[in-house]
């Protein structure tokens, strides 16, 4: 029965990974259009939340941080850029590997600091904002 559970766990997280990948790719045509950071929002988080319900924590604690960008974008904290997109999609590309164990730590790692520093320069701005 588990088997069964982790073989839908891998289908429905491609399937969310092709939503998301469709949703970035819109966005890059039409970067203001929120029905398409929803999307990929909602892809993110349910990826993280099926992905840390069936104990696959890697992959759960690497999406957060993706997942975290594109709630800052719909809060209008950040705006939605093309180093964004590229960066998830490289992401997207990334948990797939993870999910066949093929993963690369060190691509992961680039990753997750690139997703960092855009979360941080997000603080920033916000100081920024605040003091003047």
């Amino acid at each position: 029965m588990k088997n069964e559970h982790i073989q839908v766990y891998y289908e429905e997280a491609e399937e969310l990974l092709q939503k998301l990948e469709l949703s970035l790719l819109e966005l890059e045509k039409t970067p203001g259009e929120t029905e398409y950071v929803g999307e990929a929002f909602r892809c993110l988080h349910t990826l993280k939340g099926s992905s840390g319900m069936f104990g696959f924590d890697k992959i759960s604690e690497f999406v957060h941080d993706i997942e975290n960008i594109f709630d800052k974008i719909r809060a209008g904290k950040l705006t939605i850029s093309k180093e964004i997109i590229d960066l998830t999609l490289n992401a997207v590309d990334q948990i797939r590997l993870m999910l066949n164990d093929e993963e690369d730590a060190n691509a992961s790692s680039l990753l997750i600091i690139e997703f960092k520093k855009l979360a941080a320069a997000s603080q920033g701005a916000k100081s920024t904002e605040q003091v003047n």
